[in-house]
């Protein structure tokens, strides 16, 4: 016996205990695929991170320059220059001179022998100082001794000027002073603090040193670099074993991350003769921590299990009863069998918000990064803004120009109305001895005006003009058919080709085709935004000025951001927006220079599509942070910080419903537990009344809801029996009220009238009612709703208490049924609307009259001993639409009967009214009561196979002259 009761328990334990374990685990295995899932994607975006930043520092000419800008930057005095110029030749293994100078122009330290240099060291320092402060404007501004002395120093083809490109932010790179390569690469910058000066081998920009110091810098247990060039592997020992083995398999996936040992790669390739390579450990994935809570949600499942087994093992292998009600019992029950489902809920929910906030974050991110692109994108508008501008001032040019020709005041006007201000502006007449451009007027190649006191000190631009005007005359002179005498047409075959590296007759066709368009246009090897116009003073095919307008790229871009980048932020997408030029010198809004995160983004931002996201605090609140390298700005980058407020707000009030939906399910829970057990325990009591209330008749008494069990149905079915009982007892009281029948024959002036009612089923809508009033006036109405529910009877009640209430109309039959037709039609819907057929009797003693109004009944039947006829009235049932009832005067003469009827007796079509008609011929006409009983006799022999469905009113008027006593 003890067996079979353990081996019970034991079958009972699999079906209990099994398959909440087989959840719990398959919970737990979700959780942590899930999980798993979301650090491998979080590794791999840092994996194409540290392989992009080994890109961005492999164009190594590039990221030695910037570094050492920065170093000279940071740097307080000549010390920490030269101490940090010291640690950056050893963090990168570059071996290279450098000289120091203070600011007296003294070499304060150097790591060569700086006296081997021929030329004037301290001069050189002063003279550069003087460039970099932008002492001269032009070329030929700059003295024969300062050239000679630096490019002595540093090599004959130095171009101080240019030394600005050693520390430009876009593109920095060496100066190359000496193209025989006798003289090393320079790198060079001084400022009134000090001056460094940094010589180069030729082969440095070739070393890949920002790769090799990154990839020894990076301390990192997880992550581990590797560096392939030209076929030599830079790692680790480890690593280089595993790549070794490896390589063929690794070079011929395509997957973005690959399972090698233990390890996960991500790889990039650099360039031609660089790879990067990045290794994670496996470990560092599968060493998921779950949270605190999760830890104590499984924990509680597992005891809960535990407890279970205990209690079935007590229950059924010991034989011990559980002292507890059964209310209780099974209340717990409820409470067990859902805390697993609540378990489930608890996992997908958690998953449910990880993703969910992954989501929000890529949705921002990619949002964002959209909508930076379209600001991007929007920069073209601002050349169709230009253009209009361009317009207005022609507006009031081209007059000028018609009457005073080129004119200082019109010029300088039209130049105003620019902005920004143009790069360079020319503007040539075919027929006029002066030419302008936006700084200065001349006439006969002399300056008539300056708006601009750098046209002055800049030879070179008067030079540009004076060239422009001769290309330009030369090119009206063709359009215009004139002649050109051949030395004006060698020297602009000359000009043209020196300025704009084109023939004369490709410069004016590319003229032509981009007239009063935007295009790319320039002198020598500098493009710039332009728009060429040819200005025709008369109509006719005679072009009497060639203007031309170029813009700095800079300025223009700088004008647009200026001008637009307050309405940037005001977007849908919650993303405020932020600028940076290429050089660094310029921000939107200036404190983003303050935050060091947004700068050093600013600074990496490139257009790549994976990255790991980002964040930032700006002005005390944390923001997903994007960027872009812009294509059209491309003097710009632009930032994006998304609030992270939003995102938490949007997390938080999902966490908020799935723990309002968590409590409601506990209190469902809770509440059918209760609900069960008073199910099981106390529906018998309630049933016990029913049946009492049924003895006693008490149809008006209802069974509580005993809920969907078979007490329950079995309280529906009592309470249904109930509302059939009352609805039963309300109708055939309601019913038996309306009821007036004339059983017995009554004399009314002339007529014998005989009323009465078959009645076919206990609820038919059948109303009949025999109504004196007056002194010689009697009302004998008719009436039938169809149907035969307790609906029918309520109609045929309200009928009767409208008629009561239309009292006043009784002897205006046909004012009466206008009256109920729009009181019926009024106080329904109409979907709910019910006709109602009915027809009035109106009978006047004293002068002997029948008046007939019939709204939808049957018609009306004269009957004598040799003759039968219809009286044929047509009208709607009363409550369907409005009409106006007549009413008809019914003539019967002495002997002849008046039969009316309710539409029952047509028993619902099946039987027509030449049939009754026939009936009636063979009834018994002897008397009104003969005639009714004989009729229906005939009736119901003749129909006995047909189902009748509606109660048969009949009234019959005789018209036989006599006594009231009769």
């Amino acid at each position: 016996m003890f067996n079979k009761q353990v081996n019970n328990w034991l079958r009972s334990l699999m079906a209990i205990a099994l398959p909440p374990l087989l959840i719990l685990s398959a919970g737990i295995f979700f959780i942590f695929s899930q999980k798993k899932d979301l650090v491998l994607t979080e590794f791999k975006n840092r994996s194409a991170n540290i392989l992009e930043k080994l890109s961005r520092v492999a164009d190594t000419q590039k990221y030695i320059c910037l570094e050492i800008n920065e170093i000279f930057d940071g740097s307080k005095n000549v010390t920490d220059l030269k101490n940090s110029i010291n640690k950056f030749a050893s963090q990168h293994d570059l071996s290279f001179n450098f000289l120091v100078w203070n600011n007296r122009g003294n070499v304060y330290y150097s790591n060569f022998d700086h006296s081997s240099v021929k030329g004037d060291l301290q001069q050189a320092y002063f003279d550069m100082v003087d460039f970099y402060e932008r002492k001269y404007r032009a070329e030929d501004q700059i003295p024969l001794n300062v050239y000679k002395n630096l490019r002595i120093v540093f090599g004959p083809h130095f171009l101080p000027r240019y030394a600005k490109m050693c520390y430009a932010r876009s593109s920095p790179v060496f100066n190359y002073p000496d193209s025989s390569q006798n003289k090393p690469l320079l790198w060079i910058k001084a400022d009134k603090k000090f001056g460094l000066a940094c010589f180069f081998d030729y082969d440095a920009p070739d070393s890949y040193a920002g790769v090799f110091k990154t990839y020894k810098d990076l301390d990192s247990q997880a992550f581990k670099i590797a560096v392939i060039k030209d076929n030599e592997i830079f790692c680790e020992p480890e690593i280089e074993k595993l790549l070794r083995k490896h390589k063929d398999e690794l070079s011929k996936s395509f997957k973005d991350i690959v399972a090698l040992q233990d390890y996960f790669v991500v790889s990039l390739f650099i360039d031609h003769n660089l790879t990067g390579l990045c290794f994670f450990k496996k470990d560092e994935v599968s060493q998921i921590n779950f949270p605190a809570w999760m830890w104590l949600l499984c924990l509680l499942g597992v005891l809960l299990i535990l407890l279970s087994c205990f209690m079935s093992y007590r229950i059924m292998v010991n034989g011990r009863q559980i002292g507890v009600s059964i209310r209780k019992q099974l209340v717990l029950l409820f409470i067990l069998s859902n805390a697993l489902p609540a378990f489930v809920i608890s996992v997908v929910s958690w998953d449910y918000l990880q993703q969910y906030r992954q989501f929000l974050l890529s949705k921002a991110y990619n949002n964002g990064l959209a909508y930076l692109q379209s600001i991007d994108e929007l920069y073209i508008n601002e050349l169709t803004w230009q253009k209009q501008q361009l317009q207005k001032g022609f507006k009031k040019l081209i007059p000028a120009l018609s009457q005073k020709g080129i004119k200082p005041d019109s010029i300088q006007e039209f130049v105003a109305s620019f902005k920004p201000e143009p790069y360079r502006m020319f503007l040539v007449g075919s027929n006029t001895p002066f030419v302008a451009n936006h700084e200065a007027v001349l006439k006969n190649n002399k300056v008539v005006e300056v708006f601009d006191d750098d046209f002055n000190r800049a030879s070179h631009k008067k030079k540009q003009l004076l060239a422009f005007k001769k290309i330009a005359k030369y090119f009206l002179a063709l359009l215009n058919h004139q002649e050109i005498d051949a030395k004006s047409g060698t020297e602009v075959e000359m000009l043209a080709e020196a300025l704009f590296q084109q023939a004369p007759i490709q410069f004016m066709q590319e003229f032509l085709a981009e007239n009063n368009k935007f295009w790319k246009w320039g002198i020598g090897y500098h493009l710039h935004p332009a728009i060429v116009k040819l200005i025709q003073l008369k109509s006719g095919n005679t072009y009497d000025y060639v203007f031309i307008n170029l813009w700095d790229s800079d300025e223009l871009q700088l004008n647009f951001m200026q001008r637009s980048y307050d309405n940037f932020s005001r977007n849908s997408q919650n993303v405020r927006v932020l600028a940076v030029n290429d050089i660094f010198s310029r921000a939107l809004p200036p404190e983003l220079f303050e935050n060091e995160k947004l700068k050093s983004f600013a600074e990496n931002v490139q257009e790549r599509s994976a990255r790991e996201l980002t964040f930032v605090n700006w002005k005390g609140k944390k923001h997903l942070l994007m960027g872009l390298k812009c294509n059209e700005l491309f003097h710009f980058r632009l930032l994006g910080l998304y609030p992270i407020e939003i995102v938490d707000r949007k997390i938080q009030r999902e966490l908020n419903l799935l723990l309002v939906f968590g409590l409601v399910s506990f209190l469902v829970t809770l509440s059918l537990g209760l609900f069960v057990s008073s199910s099981v325990l106390s529906p018998l009591e309630p049933l016990q009344q029913g049946i009492n209330a049924l003895k006693g008749r008490k149809f008006s008494y209802r069974l509580p809801n005993l809920g969907k069990d078979e007490f329950g149905q079995l309280a529906e079915v009592f309470n249904t029996v109930l509302i059939d009982f009352e609805e039963i007892q309300k109708a055939a009281q309601v019913k038996e009220k309306l009821a007036e029948p004339v059983d017995k024959a009554v004399r009314v002036g002339p007529y014998l009238v005989f009323a009465k009612t078959e009645t076919i089923i206990e609820m038919s809508g059948d109303f009949l009612e025999f109504k004196e009033f007056g002194e010689n006036k009697v009302a004998i109405t008719l009436a039938d709703v169809p149907g035969s529910q307790v609906s029918s009877i309520l109609i045929l009640a309200f009928l009767k208490s409208a008629l009561m209430q239309f009292e006043q109309f009784r002897s205006q039959p046909e004012r009466l049924f206008k009256e109920l037709n729009d009181l019926l039609k009024n106080s329904s819907r109409e979907r709910s609307r019910k006709a109602v057929s009915a027809q009035y009797l109106l009978i006047d003693k004293a002068i002997k009259e029948i008046g007939l109004v019939s709204a939808g009944m049957f018609y009306p039947i004269v009957i004598g001993d040799n003759s039968l006829r219809e009286i044929k009235v047509s009208a709607p049932p009363l409550g369907l639409k409005k009409h106006s009832y007549k009413s008809e005067n019914v003539v019967v003469k002495q002997g002849e009967f008046l039969i009316l009827f309710t539409n029952g007796v047509m028993a619902g079509g099946k039987i027509s009214q030449g049939e009754i008609m026939d009936l009636l011929q063979r009834a018994d006409k002897r008397s009104v009561e003969s005639l009714y009983e004989s009729f229906f006799k005939l009736y119901y022999t003749q129909y006995k196979n047909i189902e009748f469905v509606d109660d048969i009113s009949m009234v019959i008027l005789l018209n036989k002259p006599g006594s009231d006593k009769e």
